[in-house]
């Protein structure tokens, strides 16, 4: 009997890793999300201070002179590539089953959707309201990747026990 009971506590510490693996990844995800969106963030800024739209354009002259501005078209690019990151982390929190991360994913998800959508209406516009809109879902993503990484931080904490006796020789 006492072997079998080894067997499931192995079974269970097994389980236990690949959780915490599990969330240790998605936490990555959340960390490399939190800085593409300040590196996004510093890009919307120099373009909105610094690049001048002509002001007799059309959509179509507006979005070739929104692809040859490098600060724009990198502020573009990087805007796809946090909307693929951000689907990436809500099914893999969702996949995993995660504690930490299925609603903060959801919710930084949608802010960069609504940003992403604000973005595409703002260049052929050149609409106020859509900058704003940007900058408020920038802000909502930061905020749910940020609850995010508090709510994981929870989760990969040792418990108290672990070090009441010391550290293990």
């Amino acid at each position: 009997m006492e072997l079998w009971a080894d067997f499931g506590d192995i079974t269970s510490i097994m389980e236990n890793q690949a959780v915490d693996l599990r969330e240790r990844r998605l936490r990555y995800q959340g960390i490399s999300l939190l800085t593409a969106l300040v590196v996004q963030y510093a890009l919307g800024m120099y373009v909105n201070l610094f690049v001048q739209f002509p002001d007799n354009a059309g959509p179509v002259d507006l979005w070739r002179f929104a692809v040859r501005q490098w600060p724009l078209a990198f502020h573009i690019i990087l805007g796809a590539l946090l909307f693929i990151g951000s689907l990436a982390l809500m099914m893999g929190a969702i996949r995993y089953r995660s504690y930490a991360w299925p609603a903060p994913a959801v919710i930084g998800f949608i802010a960069i959707l609504i940003a992403a959508i604000s973005g595409t209406s703002f260049i052929p516009t050149r609409s106020d309201p859509f900058s704003y809109v940007m900058a408020l879902s920038f802000i909502l993503a930061i905020l749910a990747y940020s609850w995010g990484m508090m709510r994981a931080g929870r989760i990969l904490k040792p418990p108290a026990t672990a070090w009441k006796n010391g550290p293990e020789p």
